[in-house]
């Protein structure tokens, strides 16, 4: 990979955790990056993703063909931008690997490791008043560092948590070093006090725990679970013991109770679901959020359709939910050749599997269709699936494994 391709993309999600303005430094970053990475005119497009290629045309023109329903024409360009970016970002990133191999996933990794954990020092800092920020990191006494939200930034965490966790359990190399990191992670995650974002983490862990067990099946690998199961009990136990120092826990308690907004959330959905049916080719993309916000501005999140697929129905119509759909299990389906397999990148397609499997969670009960960090995963997955029918190709012709 040219040096100065891989400075770019490991420039380009260092600031990926600050995202509080839009556009985000990271999306006018990301159009430069994009335009050198054409203008250097080495990026392949593999034919083992056509599926993925066409049911993301699909999408994308189910939301273009939308905008004829829009009521504001102006949010709905915008937003039709921000889906056509999203989906762009993806491919990028599965084209990069698809040229470059494996490199690209280990510089996001650690890239965005070190701008989440930059993001969370700087916000736990705030968070205990260290630094004269917590207005700005936490409004409402939950912590969303520097994102727009404790439901964002929540989940954006986990990603570096499973990374450093994985490295933890995958190599004994800076274990130290790694074990004090993961720490203020997992604190960060409890206190965003985002019920999605803690189900997601039990649900990737259980599912990455999984993986790397199915794909050994030896008596290592089962003690390498049972290791998986007590360190994660142990940081949890651990954040939660500092959490419970500091006074923070009766949040925590609170948040696991169902909340009066809940009951509201669960209205605005219906209302939603119910008005799609006004629209047979969707009502335009971010109109959900113009609808709601003029009919039902006095409910708290009342804005935001609060799941993925519900919000592509009203917005994309019944053809782009039903497009999106096949393309999520697609994704799912690619998830699980590349971690149930033990092949060179088992591990790490374990990881990335599973932040997908908990993110897909999070979409039942938060929108995540703009979730920049949603689909770079996603990206990652198709990447890898191209390097392990690379892999199963080779093998075939030489009986090598690669």
């Amino acid at each position: 990979m040219p040096i100065l391709t891989r400075r770019l993309l490991f420039l380009l999600f260092l600031l990926s955790s600050f995202v509080f303005i839009e556009p985000s430094p990271f999306d006018i970053f990301f159009a430069f990056t994009l335009i050198f990475a054409i203008a250097a005119g080495h990026l392949h497009f593999s034919s083992r993703l056509t599926i993925v290629w066409i049911l993301i045309t699909l999408y994308v023109i189910t939301s273009l063909v939308s905008l004829i329903n829009a009521d504001d024409l102006e949010i709905g360009l915008r937003f039709f931008g921000i889906n056509l970016y999203l989906c762009i970002l993806m491919l990028f990133i599965s084209v990069l690997i698809d040229t470059y191999g494996y490199e690209p996933i280990e510089i996001i990794f650690k890239s965005i490791t070190c701008s989440i954990l930059i993001s969370v020092i700087l916000s736990l800092a705030g968070f205990f008043d260290v630094l004269p920020i917590r207005e700005l990191i936490a409004p409402l006494d939950r912590l969303k560092g520097f994102f727009k939200d404790p439901n964002v930034f929540g989940p954006a965490v986990e990603v570096a948590l499973m990374y450093v966790y994985y490295k933890i359990n995958s190599t004994k190399a800076k274990r130290l070093r790694n074990i004090i990191i993961i720490i203020p992670l997992a604190l960060a995650v409890l206190l965003a006090y985002s019920r999605a974002g803690w189900l997601a983490l039990v649900l990737s862990l259980i599912c990455y725990s999984f993986f790397i067990t199915f794909q050994s099946r030896s008596k290592t690998a089962m003690l390498k679970f049972i290791f998986s199961v007590f360190g994660f009990i142990f940081i949890a136990g651990l954040s939660w013991i500092i959490a419970d120092a500091a006074g923070l826990t009766e949040l925590a308690k609170q948040r696991f109770a169902l909340q009066s907004y809940d009951e509201d959330r669960f209205m605005v959905q219906r209302i939603l679901f119910e008005k799609s049916f006004d629209y047979i080719l969707g009502a335009g993309p971010g109109q959900s959020e113009v609808y709601l916000g003029t009919f039902y501005n006095n409910i708290e999140g009342s804005n935001s359709a609060q799941q993925t697929l519900l919000r592509i129905f009203f917005e994309n119509g019944f053809p782009g939910a039903l497009v999106f759909s096949l393309f999520l299990c697609y994704l799912c389906f690619l998830s699980l050749k590349i971690s149930l397999s033990k092949w060179q990148f088992s591990g790490i397609s374990a990881v990335v599997s599973s932040l997908f499997y908990g993110m897909l969670l999070c979409s039942i009960v938060v929108d995540t269709l703009h979730w920049r960090h949603f689909w770079v995963i996603a990206g990652m997955i198709c990447g890898l699936y191209i390097l392990y029918s690379r892999r199963n190709s080779t093998y075939e012709k030489t009986g090598m494994v690669v």
